[in-house]
């Protein structure tokens, strides 16, 4: 789904009736070129939002390129976030207060001026077979800018910049500050 910059492409937004959350799995997508303030291809508060086997990429906001996740449960499943860009927090995704879980995803060469990767505040991060590399902060914390919240390892990990997480290598066979040899999102 290619939204031509024009506008962001998923809002799954529970606000009106927070005691009411839904649930929604997005499998097999690709999702491009979205452009929003909060989530750039996918804005998600206070649902269970599953994303398996997709692919995020050259999305932008101002917070969470390719996805905001504020207060919600969100779950990423052999997914990739490449290429998405914002102007200040979570170039691949903001987590708010949410729940964010990576099982054998990739997030790899997002931008943003803090958290390239992901930038957490107050929510919980469990990364399990993911790799959160090459991805590019002006300020800090260029892979994951962690605030507040938490960042478990819940198996093997590849990642690039672990200054902004309480991540440390050897942790359940996690590699950290690793040059990560990725080539650019592509068909091949």
């Amino acid at each position: 789904i290619d939204a031509g910059g024009q506008s962001r492409i998923f809002n799954f937004d529970s606000t009106s009736a927070p005691d009411q959350p839904t649930s929604a799995t997005l499998h097999g997508l690709t999702l491009i070129n979205g452009n929003a303030s909060l989530g750039g291809a996918i804005y998600n508060r206070n649902n269970t939002l599953q994303i398996t086997a997709s692919t995020l990429s050259r999305n932008q906001a101002n917070h969470g390129g390719g996805i905001y996740n504020s207060y919600g449960d969100l779950s990423l499943t052999a997914s990739t976030l490449s290429l998405n860009q914002v102007v200040i927090l979570g170039g691949g995704i903001y987590n708010n207060f949410g729940d964010l879980s990576l099982k054998s995803s990739t997030l790899s060469q997002n931008q943003a001026n803090i958290g390239g990767g992901i930038r957490n505040y107050e929510g919980s991060i469990k990364l399990g077979s993911s790799i959160v590399g090459q991805n590019t902060a002006s300020y800090n914390s260029s892979d994951i800018a962690n605030e507040y919240g938490s960042v478990t390892s819940i198996g093997p990990n590849l990642i690039g910049d672990s200054s902004g997480s309480s991540l440390t290598a050897g942790q359940d066979g996690i590699i950290v500050d690793s040059d990560i040899k990725l080539a650019p999102l592509a068909n091949y």
